[in-house]
């Protein structure tokens, strides 16, 4: 566990050369922080002879090493200004797919996450490894900022229309006006050290890259980020 934090730190650090850095390096700590938990599982595992746990948290290695090389690479391509790949993804399976890759911080942070999908949604043009960062990142995002509350829960909400597909992502926190203003910003962050102010800007990027749109608001009290995208 230490030697990954240490690892995440050094890669912190060295975000500092510049802002394309620092967005790779900030899409390599979540997937860096489910390896250092399955570590950690692992180890358990093998005190106790546990050896279909090991199998379990070792393909979750796998997956969010694939990941990570995913990242660079997506990333690279929207920063260098290349073209998207884009192809033919169901929505609700890719939501699902990103719920799994937060699963182990959702539950270590005791955040219950429900989704609500409209019916019969169609499928959509993306960069599925793009789109999954901005849902991972505004997951993440949602937990950390109510991490600390006794009522913790995110709900996902998707639905469309016959031109745009719309992801809201809820959490049972609020937020500040200054807050909604500043969040896009490069380099803003109310996480003190911890953040690095680059996750949301990046998220914005992709999301215009897509040639969609990102907002945060109030509904209900709580606060909402709501990212459109082009249906087929």
């Amino acid at each position: 566990m230490k030697n990954f934090d240490e690892l995440s730190d050094q890669l912190e650090k060295l975000a500092m050369a510049g802002l394309v850095n620092a967005s790779v390096v900030h899409e390599l700590k979540n997937p860096i922080s489910i390896i250092s938990i399955c570590n950690e599982q692992i180890l358990n595992s093998l005190e106790k002879g546990d050896v279909v746990s090991i199998r379990k948290f070792s393909k979750k290695i796998e997956d969010s090493l694939e990941e990570i090389l995913s990242i660079i690479n997506a990333t690279k391509s929207l920063l260098d200004g290349e073209s998207n790949k884009l192809l033919k993804i169901s929505i609700s399976d890719l939501v699902n797919e990103t719920l799994i890759n937060c699963k182990f911080k959702l539950d270590n942070k005791k955040v219950t996450c429900s989704c609500d999908f409209s019916d019969n949604l169609n499928p959509i043009n993306c960069n599925k490894t793009q789109i999954k960062q901005v849902l991972s990142n505004l997951i993440f995002n949602s937990i950390d900022a109510i991490s600390s509350l006794e009522e913790k829960w995110i709900k996902i909400k998707v639905s469309q229309n016959e031109l745009e597909t719309y992801i809201t992502i809820i959490d049972s926190g609020t937020i500040s006006d200054l807050e909604i203003t500043k969040m896009f910003d490069p380099m803003y962050t109310t996480k003190g050290e911890a953040g690095t102010g680059i996750g949301l800007w990046l998220c914005e990027k992709i999301v215009e890259n897509h040639n969609g749109k990102i907002k945060c608001h109030i509904l209900d009290n709580h606060t909402a980020l709501e990212f459109s995208l082009k249906n087929i």
